[in-house]
């Protein structure tokens, strides 16, 4: 997910052009731009390298939006224009194209997000991750070898966004708000896992003034009442 800052705009034969350099790492595929029909109602078009991409209607964030689904990226320096009477956003800024898929930026270049569990260290936001505007789903899996049976309860780090939580492989539900802990009852001893996934505010997507910080923002804890 990212929201694309302007390389250039300018008003022409009363139509604003706007052009995002987007810089491509690797080969990706399946890389869709949105715009919000709303703020673009009067006939945008939407090139990529010089070619027109069709859009199709799809909800993505609303039912108001229009998707354009990319061409395989090949590595290199690539041209989104945005052509049109583009109307600008409540924060007063222009309404930029969001680009949407399995992707991280790295040193300023999209490349594919792994497959494959990844380490990293606790408490990293995901900008820091490669995701600066991304408000997930991201699953985080923790195990823990508990040394003594008793009564037990999860406690979650600070987190901006909706943390579904599993113990084992049983939902414990939803948790929105601080704090966010939930009680499992009796724990035997032994190896357990804690599975968190975190769906993060939208807001980076849309605002560049009033930020958020997406990412569990510390360890999962999980306590333990010894049995007496």
């Amino acid at each position: 997910m990212l929201n694309l800052p302007p390389h250039s705009a300018a008003a022409v034969s009363g139509e604003l052009v706007a052009e995002f350099v987007v810089e491509v790492g690797e080969q990706l595929d399946g890389i869709r731009v949105v715009l919000d029909e709303e703020s673009a109602p009067r006939g945008v078009r939407v090139r990529w390298d010089g070619v027109e991409v069709v859009g199709r209607r799809e909800a993505v964030f609303d039912a108001d939006n229009t998707t354009y689904l990319l061409p395989g990226l090949t590595r290199g320096k690539h041209v989104l224009r945005v052509e049109g009477e583009v109307l600008r956003g409540d924060d007063g800024l222009l309404e930029a194209p969001i680009l949407v898929g399995r992707f991280r930026l790295d040193d300023g270049q999209l490349r594919r997000l792994p497959d494959e569990p990844t380490e990293w260290e606790i408490g990293t936001p995901w900008p820091e991750l490669g995701m600066p505007h991304g408000f997930g789903p991201v699953e985080y899996v923790f195990r823990y070898d508990v040394p003594t049976e008793g009564a037990a309860r999860i406690v979650l780090p600070e987190c901006t966004g909706v943390a579904e939580v599993t113990f084992d492989g049983v939902s414990l539900g939803r948790r929105s708000w601080e704090p966010r802990d939930l009680d499992l009852g009796h724990v035997t001893r032994g190896e357990h896992e804690v599975k968190v996934v975190l769906h993060g505010s939208w807001n980076n997507v849309f605002s560049r003034l009033n930020t958020v910080t997406n990412g569990l923002l510390g360890p999962v804890e999980l306590l333990i009442s010894a049995a007496s």
